[in-house]
C-alpha cells in the first residue's frame, strides 16, 4: 500500500526540479503526463463511477421496500433527482431510475403527468436561475425525450 498514489498526486500537480530528482529521475514532462493521467482518472471516478455506485445503492434500497406500492407515485423528491440525473449522466441513468418506478407500479399517465412534465418544468427553472448552461439544457432535455419515446414504445 506505500505505492498508493495520493489524492495530493490527483489534484496537486507535482514539483519539478528537486522533486523530480527525488523520484528517480522522473522528467518533468513524464510528471506531467502521469499527473494529467491520474487527474483524468479522478475526474471520470467522480462523474461516472461514484453517481453510478450511488444510483445502484438507490435502486437497491427502493428494492427492499416491503410495500412498493407507497413508493410508485412520483413526488418532488423524484423530480428533482430524475432532473439532476438527466444533467450529469446519459439517458440510460435516468431511465433505469424511471423503469425502477415503472416496476413498483407506478402508471404511465402518472408517470408522464408527475414526474416527467415536471421534471422539464425543472429543467427550465434551472436554467432560468443559471444552475445550468444551454448546453447541458439541451443535453438533458434530450435525454428526457429519449426516456418519453422508451415509455411511448413499451405502451404500444
Amino acid at each position: 500500500m506505500a505505492n498508493r498514489p495520493s489524492a495530493k498526486l490527483v489534484t496537486q500537480p507535482r514539483r519539478e526540479g528537486a522533486a523530480a530528482a527525488a523520484t528517480g529521475g522522473e522528467t518533468p514532462g513524464a510528471s506531467a503526463a502521469r499527473d494529467e493521467q491520474l487527474s483524468r482518472l479522478a475526474r471520470t471516478i467522480e462523474a461516472e463511477i461514484v453517481p453510478r455506485f450511488l444510483m445502484s445503492l438507490t435502486l437497491a434500497k427502493r428494492a427492499m421496500l416491503p410495500d412498493p406500492a407507497l413508493e410508485s407515485q412520483p413526488n418532488r423528491d423524484d423530480v428533482v433527482e430524475l432532473a439532476r440525473l438527466l444533467l450529469a449522466h446519459d439517458h440510460r441513468v435516468a431511465n433505469a431510475y424511471v423503469q425502477i418506478m415503472r416496476d413498483h407500479g407506478a402508471a404511465l399517465e402518472s408517470l408522464w403527468a408527475e414526474l416527467l412534465t415536471p421534471v422539464a418544468w425543472r429543467l427550465g427553472e434551472l436554467w432560468e436561475r443559471e444552475e445550468c448552461d444551454s448546453d447541458e439544457l439541451a443535453a438533458g432535455l434530450t435525454r428526457l425525450e429519449s426516456i418519453m419515446r422508451e415509455l411511448t414504445s413499451s405502451r404500444a
